[in-house]
């Protein structure tokens, strides 16, 4: 694929001179490709697996910078998988992609050693304005990308140049995302507008435990508990560990939004500690179901086959409220 620079010499001298970053050229309808200060063969991509690596230019090597509302700041999100890179917590964390745009602080050196040469920071971090302390992303020994010191002028790993692309071409037989350059908006109870798996926000995982904040979450779990889906670890979501961390309120969403957790099928196996809280506003109307060896009704489907119980499931500290309504079959 031919690239083109994005800045020229004497575009990044004018650029100083006017005593701007020439950032405004990093354009959302735009494809980029992020490669490493120290070595022009280490191209930033999505590793398919959850991660990101550096290493030779492939079809996962495309990004987007799309903006957000404040200055300088980004979502970079791959333009082929529709993964975004997601923040961290710590110095030294390898970093993730994720279904949710998380935002970046993204600007070129204006003096020393990288004059325009790319940083980038999480903005959930303080500092992240490049001073000292900063923490950015940066190239770690196994070329993997991790979160490390991101201060300008300094630490070449964590310097990165930009590069304008042509769009990239996806390989015959594959399914593109019909949007590429949309961003979740979890703002309404952790579900977004758009359909598809990005529809509901995924649980954090904290200390081994997938934390349930809001709607969303809940029905992100489901679904993987639904569809026998793993996680990374390769940990079947049936038996894993949940919490919640508030009440789940299902007001002012319809009948039925919520999808019972485990069917006969894919039953659920794991903890789940309801921490005190509860679960509100939850209407089923299900008439139809459930009957003998299908799945059940209920916040919860299907836990159990018959009068066999499954030893190792936990489900604590949980109030179904009275505000909730379950209809179903006769069968229930």
């Amino acid at each position: 694929m031919r690239r083109t620079q994005l800045f020229s010499a004497a575009l990044l001298a004018l650029a100083w001179l006017a005593g701007g970053t020439a950032l405004a050229q990093l354009d959302a309808e735009k494809v980029y490709t992020i490669v490493n200060n120290n070595d022009a063969n280490m191209f930033m991509q999505d590793n398919g697996t959850g991660g990101v690596d550096l290493g030779a230019e492939n079809d996962n090597s495309y990004w987007k910078f799309v903006p957000t509302a404040n200055t300088d700041c980004y979502y970079i999100q791959n333009t082929v998988t529709g993964k975004y890179i997601q923040g961290y917590t710590a110095s030294e964390q390898e970093v993730a992609t994720g279904d949710a745009g998380v935002e970046y602080c993204v600007k070129a050196d204006a003096s020393g050693s990288y004059v325009g040469k790319y940083r980038m920071s999480c903005t959930a971090n303080s500092p992240h304005d490049f001073s000292a302390n900063t923490l950015g992303l940066n190239w770690k020994g196994n070329n993997t990308v991790q979160s490390f010191a991101s201060v300008a002028e300094g630490n070449p790993r964590s310097a990165w140049t930009v590069t304008e692309v042509a769009t990239p071409t996806p390989d015959p037989g594959s399914d593109p995302d019909p949007d590429p350059a949309h961003v979740h908006d979890y703002s309404n109870n952790g579900i977004c507008t758009c359909d598809g798996d990005g529809k509901y926000q995924p649980a954090e995982m904290v200390d081994g435990v997938y934390m349930l904040g809001n709607v969303g979450n809940v029905e992100w779990m489901s679904a993987k508990v639904g569809a026998g889906a793993a996680n990374e670890e390769g940990t079947p979501y049936a038996i894993c560990s949940y919490k919640l961390t508030a009440d789940i309120d299902y007001a002012d969403l319809p009948v039925n939004a919520h999808k019972p957790i485990g069917t006969f099928d894919k039953k659920f196996l794991g903890v789940f500690d309801g921490d005190g809280h509860s679960i509100k506003n939850m209407k089923l109307d299900q008439p139809e179901r459930p009957k003998p060896g299908e799945d059940g009704i209920g916040f919860f489907g299907c836990v159990r086959v018959g009068n066999e119980a499954i030893a190792n499931v936990v489900i604590k500290n949980l109030t179904i409220d009275s505000s909730c309504e379950i209809k179903g079959s006769s069968n229930h």
